[in-house]
This record gives structure tokens, sequence and C-alpha cells, in this order.
């Protein structure tokens, strides 16, 4: 008897070697003095009281509390606009804040004067809420201006854009927070200037310009205050790069696409599931007509995009998305990360299989794809996988044989079984397969070795060899000198503290008997009998050997060491 692992490599497909944002009721007063219309439906705020019995000095008694009166004030007095966001639940930065920088002649001297004031809060006590004119509007602008930190000041053009935001405080900031304001108040000029060069600019020179201000307001994490601005360079791309040759297209799809994403709720709804499916919609129709440039950006969306089929419980389409982001080979490591993780997700596991006869049929073992509800091969030298059928699948010598649904284009080589003599101990032999799937690099793995024992039943009637094998070999050719199949890859001995493993492969005799049994139309070639080097056989054989995907029916919810599934005999 001897302890084996099933060298499946289920769940290890590792990617780069990780293993795993009401209606507002507008009060206008009758006054010739438009900062006196601000004034008058605000009420009095008295010194506010925070946790410890603490007071704050800051007295926002002139703040207007609505962004489109101050929008209609900052244009007639021809001003920038400053919004104060703070929350009542959090109020240590905040009491700092008021105390040390806002209750200062500095800030009431310096710094006002130049901005129609906006105050944001979110009241939490029913006192505090009686002094706010519309709590429900206030959450509304923290939503708008995805506020995460308070207090946050955004400074902003009259039209209410931002140009500039200020999160947080530290005490250590009180000597510099009113020079660090206006600095960020200058930051508008260069805004002003990227929009006016793109406003006079033409044709290509345009797009360039546009790309230039997005950079800019992305840099700053304003970008989603500018989706109108988004859209217009869109427009732009679409006569520029139509079929997105250049690229340049595919940078405002994103935009677009990941802003109607960002804007669905996690919450399962019927209206949930129809944004869901819009998005999704959305993106198979550019993935019909147009290949993205940027190999991350592609995985990135793609790998969202799976998500999003996940949540609406369409598993196959999302391996499909998760399988053309790993053909666009992203490097990015949280990229990579992420495919990992959607793979454990859909219970992916990985394997070999080799080319055994025409019309696209192939060998591998039975528990690389035993219990899949989908079965794919990476196509070699190609950034396309391949939808494969079971045809017969015997779990007693743990071989399956499969067919690829769709040869046309594929250049499939049959290998030769060397099934008329004898395999002896000491003989050369190379390891053909996709070891630890993509830990090592994507490409086939080749290794070389000698026949340590030849069948028996102390060894489970397998070839045993003293070759580098790991999970993700199974199913793949043991290969002799000649270029010839003489077993296929199929498990490991268990070797602990001192004790080595070895691999052990199912003879070809039992190979050959399994395909006389479930492919009628089989017929052995002629195996080859020149001795080739190594180089040459990796050569001749490589092409007809293929990673196998398999997607389990029963996905694990966790995965175990190494995302492997203990799913093997």
């Amino acid at each position: 008897m001897i302890l084996v692992l099933c060298l499946v490599g289920a769940g290890i497909i590792l990617i780069g070697g990780l293993v795993v944002g009401g209606w507002a009721i507008f009060l206008y007063f009758q006054n010739d003095n438009p900062t006196a219309q601000a004034k008058a439906p605000v009420p009095a705020f008295a010194k506010a009281k925070v946790p410890g019995g603490d007071e704050i000095n800051f007295k926002p008694d002139d703040w207007l509390q609505d962004l489109e009166e101050a929008k209609r004030l900052a244009t007639l007095e021809k001003k920038d606009i400053l919004i104060l966001f703070t929350d009542a639940n959090d109020q240590g930065q905040w009491k700092q804040l008021a105390n040390n920088v806002l209750a200062k002649s500095e800030f009431q001297k310096k710094i006002l004067p130049q901005f129609v004031h906006v105050y944001v809060d979110l009241p939490v006590t029913q006192a505090a809420r009686a002094k706010v004119q519309d709590p429900g509007r206030n959450v509304e602008l923290h939503q708008k201006f995805s506020v995460t930190t308070c207090p946050t000041f955004f400074l902003t053009d009259a039209e209410g854009r931002p140009y500039a935001v200020k999160s947080g405080y530290e005490n250590k900031e009180a000597a510099t927070y009113c020079a660090t304001l206006e600095k960020l108040r200058e930051t508008r000029v260069q805004r002003d200037k990227l929009f006016a060069s793109y406003e006079k600019s033409q044709g290509s020179d345009k797009l360039k310009a546009h790309q230039e201000l997005l950079a800019y307001l992305k840099r700053d994490k304003l970008l989603h205050h500018y989706s109108g601005l988004v859209k217009e360079g869109a427009k732009v791309a679409a006569q520029v790069d139509a079929n997105n040759e250049q690229g340049l297209l595919e940078s405002y799809f994103e935009l677009e696409w990941t802003e109607e994403a960002n804007g669905i709720s996690l919450e399962p709804t019927p209206e949930r599931n129809t944004a869901l499916k819009k998005c999704v919609a959305r993106m198979n129709d550019w993935k019909k007509s147009k290949r993205f440039k940027d190999a991350n950006r592609a995985a990135e969306l793609y790998l969202k995009t799976a998500s999003f089929l996940e949540m609406l419980e369409i598993p196959d389409l999302a391996f499909d998305y998760v399988d053309e982001a790993i053909a666009y080979q992203p490097t990015k490591r949280e990229i990579l990360q992420q495919l990992s993780y959607h793979l454990y997700r859909l219970g992916v596991g990985g394997g070999t299989g080799f080319v055994i006869a025409n019309d696209g049929y192939m060998l591998t073992n039975h528990h690389v794809v035993h219990d899949a509800r989908q079965v794919r091969v990476r196509i070699p030298k190609s950034k396309r996988s391949a939808l494969v059928e079971v045809v017969a699948s015997d779990p007693t010598v743990d071989i399956a044989l499969l067919r690829i649904k769709d040869i046309k284009g594929l250049d499939l080589k049959p290998l030769s079984l060397a099934t008329g003599r004898a395999i002896n101990r000491g003989e050369p032999v190379a390891v053909l397969g996709f070891p630890l799937g993509d830990m090592v690099g994507s490409g086939l793995k080749l290794t070389t070795g000698v026949i340590s024992a030849t069948p028996e039943a102390g060894n489970e009637n397998k070839l045993v060899l003293d070759a580098k094998v790991n999970p993700g070999n199974s199913g793949g050719p043991l290969l002799d000198s000649q270029g010839a199949v003489i077993g296929i890859v199929s498990a490991k001995s268990f070797g602990f503290g001192n004790i080595e493993s070895y691999g052990l492969a199912i003879p070809a005799p039992v190979v050959e008997a399994f395909l006389k049994k479930h492919l009628k139309s089989y017929q052995a070639s002629e195996a080859p009998a020149q001795k080739i080097d190594w180089q040459e056989l990796n050569r001749r054989v490589s092409p007809s050997v293929f990673m196998v995907m398999s997607a389990s029916k029963n996905p694990p919810k966790t995965p175990n060491f190494f995302g492997q599934r203990d799913d093997g005999p």
C-alpha cells in the first residue's frame, strides 16, 4: 500500500504566484442684499457640546446650509465656495479643528472673506437636528461628495465643481492649516488652464487636452464630480479612435462603465439585478466589437463583470470573463490576487491534458474533471481557451477522454503511445505539464528524470518516477526519449520529514485499453523510433499539451492550502 497525493491542480490556477455615492426646498427672501438673503434662513448655533462636556468655540452662525443658494451667491459675488462637512458622531478631530483653526482670527479674516461658505453637518440629537435646515439634504450632500472622513473641506467654483479637498485634521496642522487652504485655492488656476486648453482645441489635440484634464482630476480624486465632462470626452474619443486601435476610446469606456457600476446597490433587489444585467450587457457589446489595449484595465473590468455575473448566479459566464481576464496576462499584483480569488470562488481547478487522436480528442485524469460544471483547455500560443466535453471518464483507472468542441483554426497533432515495448528501470523520461498552474509562470514546464520502478501491486501498478511533479501535472504525458507517451502522470507518493516523494504515472497499456473501450475510432499510431534530445522533444510535443481548467459543480466555500480542492481519489 502506498500513500499518494493526486496532482489535481484544483483551485490552484495560481496567478502570478499569489495563493491566494430629495427634493430640496429653496427659500428666497426679498432683500437687495444677497448676503442678508443668505443669513436670514440660518438659525444661530450655540456653542456645541462634545462628549465629556467640552465646548466647541466655533459658531457657524453666518454659514449657509443650502449649497444651491451658495452657488447663486458665489455667481453674484464672483467668489468660490468653501464647503465644510462634519459629522456629530465623530467630534474628536472636529473639536480640535474648530477651536484651533476655525475660531481663530486668521481663518475668520483671511480665508472666509474669499469664499461663500457652506456648513453641512450630520446631526445626531433632536436638539442638533433643530438647528439644521434640512438633515436629509445634508445626508445627500455627504453622499454626493463621497465624504468618508470628517471634518472635510471642499473648495469649489461657483458652479459647485470641486477643484481641491482637505480631509481630516491633526493638531500639528494648526499653524499651517490656513496656508494649506490658500495653496489649495491656487490649484484652481491649473484646473482652469486645462479646461481652457480643452475648450479651444480641435480633433486629436482636443482629445489629448481632455485626457490631461482628466488625469489632473483623477490625481486629486475629483473625477467623479465631472461625469458630464467624461461624456464629452467619450464623444470626442469615438470620433478620433472609433475602434480603439490607439487605446484611447477604452479609457472613456472604463470611466463611464465604472461610474455606472459603482452606483449599483449591493442589496439583492430586482432593481439591483436589472442594473447588473445592464452593465454586463454593455461589457458584452464592447467585447464583441473591440479589444482593450491595456491588459490590466481589461482584466480589472472583466473581473468586475465576473463579480456581477456571480451575483446574478450565472457562474459559467462568470468563468468566461475570468478566463478572458487571464488571457490578457495582467501584471498588477492586486489584479493577479483578484484573479486567484475569483478562481477559488468559482471552484476552478487546473491540470494538464494532451492530444491523443484526431478531431480534438484529448486525455487527462479522471480526478481533474470529475464533478465538473464546465471544462476548458487553454490553447498553446494563444490568448484564448476552448470549451471541451467529457466524452468518458473512469475513476478506477483515473483516466478521462475529452473532446474540444470547436477545433476550427487549431493545429492539433496527436501524440503516439508506446505500447509495444517494455519500460525499464533507469530509463530516461520527461514530464510536460502545468505544475502549480500559473504560480511559476503561465507556460508549459518540462522536467526530466528516470523510471525508478515498474508497475507492481506495491505501487498500485503505476510507473514510479524520479522526476519532479507537482499539483497541476495531473493528466500530463510521461514521455520516453523518442517523444512517445509511455504513461499519464497521475499522482505522487506522500513525502514528509526526510522522506522524499516520487511521481506516479498510469502505464501506456492501461491507457490504450481505455481508448479502445471508449473511442472506437482510435487507431494507434506508430511510435517514433529515433531518440531525440530534450530540447527537440519539447519542440515537437509541446504544441499538443494543454492546460485543463475545470469548474466544479460544488465550489468549495473556502480554499485549502494552495487553494486545492480535496477531490482526488
